[in-house]
């Protein structure tokens, strides 16, 4: 089993930031997100694509302030953000982020999560047709840092595959030191040829399981799946919390979606949270991160 620490390119549970080179203070609550020139956020050539969903939410909670965050991080770096939302969400959005491409889908999530989550369908089926060969999927609040030309180097080291990593927790946007957050996943990028291969399921972003489901799934179809062992993700941590039967309902999408093989955990009732499910839960956390890690190739990028 692999040490947590000991995946990373700097083995440190503490990273200092302060070298990073990112404005942390480009917005400040409340404030709309500048319309985009790509003059004067990207310094490359190069675009790629990040799909993602962008969450409406109440200002005074600084969620949208995060997430304005994350989109100037991704402009300046390169990327494309493209936002896939429902009709209601687009429309509460579209003004406040000017520079984001929002795209509107057919179906939601609400029925099984109470909220529109996006299907992860829908975000292949994204990469898959897009105009670039490789794509980005993408919490909506996750900060990109980066001292060189991400894009060209995800361009690089992603065809074929996939390239995924875990994030830096901060407890602010000015922290220049924080948390590795080392127990799932942020971000995802691939090519077409990966994301057609993908099976369908029922998994969606911004509830638990998507994040195990991208890199199994690559792993499975025997396509290069790649660790990324820089921290690049930086994200200002706030309260989250899933039910444990929205957890155990998400655990038996994967499981039942992926056609694996996972032992005792199948044999699982996933629409009640007996003892069985609570035991399934912690059997698969217990299995996920050291199969993943196992089964991904570790690497390093000029990032």
């Amino acid at each position: 089993m692999l040490g947590r620490v000991g995946i990373y390119a700097h083995a440190a549970d503490v990273i200092n930031t302060s070298e990073a080179g990112f404005d942390c203070l480009a917005f400040t609550r409340g404030h709309k997100c500048p319309p985009y020139d790509s003059r004067r956020f990207s310094r490359y050539n190069l675009l790629m694509k990040i799909f993602t969903s962008i969450a409406p939410r109440d200002t005074s909670l600084g969620e949208v302030d995060r997430q304005q965050l994350a989109i100037e991080s991704w402009l300046k770096a390169g990327f494309e953000p493209v936002s896939l939302n429902c009709e209601e969400e687009c429309r509460l959005l579209i003004d406040r982020f000017p520079q984001v491409e929002f795209k509107e889908v057919s179906r939601d999530a609400r029925v099984v999560t109470g909220k529109p989550l996006i299907y992860i369908d829908d975000f292949l089926n994204a990469v898959a047709t897009a105009d670039e060969s490789v794509s980005g999927i993408v919490n909506s609040d996750i900060i990109f840092r980066s001292k060189t030309d991400l894009p060209a180097e995800l361009s690089r080291i992603v065809p074929g595959g996939l390239v995924y990593g875990c994030r830096l927790d901060i407890n602010s946007a000015t922290d220049t030191q924080g948390q590795i957050y080392d127990i799932g996943f942020d971000f995802f990028f691939l090519d077409q040829a990966t994301a057609v291969q993908y099976p369908s399921s029922k998994l969606c972003m911004g509830a638990p399981m998507w994040d195990y489901w991208m890199p199994l799934i690559s792993s499975k179809l025997k396509r290069p799946t790649r660790f990324l062992r820089n921290i690049i993700a930086w994200h200002v941590v706030h309260e989250q919390a899933w039910s444990q039967q929205v957890n155990l309902c998400m655990l038996g999408e994967l499981v039942e979606s992926s056609g694996m093989g996972f032992g005792s955990i199948s044999r699982c009732d996933f629409d009640r949270l007996d003892q069985q499910g609570v035991e399934a839960l912690q059997e698969f956390s217990q299995f996920i991160l050291p199969y993943l890690y196992q089964n991904s190739q570790m690497i390093e990028a000029d990032v």
